[in-house]
């Protein structure tokens, strides 16, 4: 990370390092203590987001011990505290830990949009007013630049998919990135398959059923979705199982399955915790892969997710209390390691027709 996007700052360097940089570039000011255990948690957030917007805003560190006047110039009487200045003046401001979401939502609110959002921007409209062809292209665009946004990757197969484009549409499904929308490209699976079926006439033919949902499918590759959904469900009326369910949006996990599951999860992460690095996330890879094996489903992916997701938290939790320490590493450095060590992550495989497998 250069220099200049994170730093230090104190009373003598504040005015030229904060105010005068600020006329040019939106500067965020965290004012932080080392006894502060929350700023210990949102000071790596910032970080991350200061590389992730691209240096679109500097970082700027204030330790209220070292600089008490800077801190009693702004009002600062709980820390942590971050404030945002643009034009040499306080923009905005908030006060203690806040979760990601409310984070990002402030930066954006003080952040000159990028290039590559505006065109994501764009894209996400075309596709919002079917306009399918130019939001196809827009996100091909967007892609060739930036091939790893799992929200262009799935903008481009919805714009596909709703042209009829099964094979090119499903193709952006395969091994598709743990993320936010993960959910619903599993969920667009079934369709991508059952258009491809339906194009190569290779959709079972046996029953009034499998009439109805071919008839279903021919509709949606034609843009007729609402009368494509009133087939789906007409189908579903008669038999819930129809097809082992390929007419149903999605399954879960039973909730107490779940609880079950993170309970038991949460118990061997805190029992092994003391165990070498490479071994413990060894063990632990292999207990979420007999996990995914196990629930992958196809439409379960929002189980499988949330289970991650808490056996992260977990492991975060109880591996920063090995030895009786209370903090071995930030979060920045607990997402660095998991990537080292190549973690099992839910997600789509292409030779995977039941399962959801890492």
């Amino acid at each position: 990370m250069p220099s200049k996007e994170i730093i230090n700052v104190n009373e003598t360097d504040f005015e030229y390092e904060v105010l005068a940089y600020s006329k040019n570039t939106p500067v965020v000011v965290d004012f932080w203590a080392e006894w502060c255990q929350p700023c210990k948690t949102l000071t790596p957030l910032l970080e991350k987001l200061v590389s992730e917007l691209g240096g679109s805003f500097r970082l700027a560190k204030v330790d209220v011990d070292a600089n008490p006047n800077l801190a009693a110039l702004f009002n600062v009487r709980s820390i942590p505290t971050v404030i945002a200045f643009t034009d040499s003046s306080p923009r905005d401001q908030f006060i203690g830990m806040q979760s990601e979401a409310r984070v990002r939502a402030f930066l954006e609110a003080i952040v000159p949009p990028s290039p590559l959002s505006l065109a994501i921007e764009k894209a996400n409209g075309l596709l919002a007013s079917h306009a399918w062809v130019e939001a196809e292209n827009e996100f091909r665009e967007i892609l060739l630049k930036e091939p790893d946004i799992p929200a262009c990757r799935l903008g481009l197969s919805i714009a596909q998919l709703a042209q009829g484009k099964g094979s090119e549409g499903r193709l952006h499904l395969y091994d598709f990135p743990t993320s936010k929308e993960f959910i619903r490209a599993e969920a667009l699976i079934p369709y991508a398959d059952s258009l491809i079926a339906f194009q190569e006439n290779a959709l079972p033919q046996e029953s009034d059923l499998d009439a109805t949902f071919g008839n279903a499918i021919r509709l949606a590759s034609q843009g007729k979705f609402d009368l494509a959904l009133d087939g789906l469900l007409d189908i579903l009326r008669q038999d819930k199982r129809y097809r082992e369910g390929i007419a149903r949006v999605k399954r879960r996990t039973a909730r107490k399955k779940l609880q079950g599951a993170c309970r038991r999860i949460k118990e061997w992460i805190r029992e092994n915790r003391h165990l070498p690095g490479k071994e413990f996330f060894r063990r632990l890879n292999v207990r979420l892969r007999g996990h995914y094996n196990y629930y992958g489903v196809r439409g379960n992916s929002e189980s499988l997710y949330r289970f991650f997701k808490w056996a992260m938290e977990c492991a975060f939790k109880w591996l920063n209390r090995r030895g009786g320490k209370r903090k071995s590493f930030n979060r920045r450095r607990f997402y660095e390691i998991l990537e080292l060590v190549n973690i099992a992550r839910p997600g789509i495989r292409k030779d995977s027709r039941r399962r959801v497998l890492a």
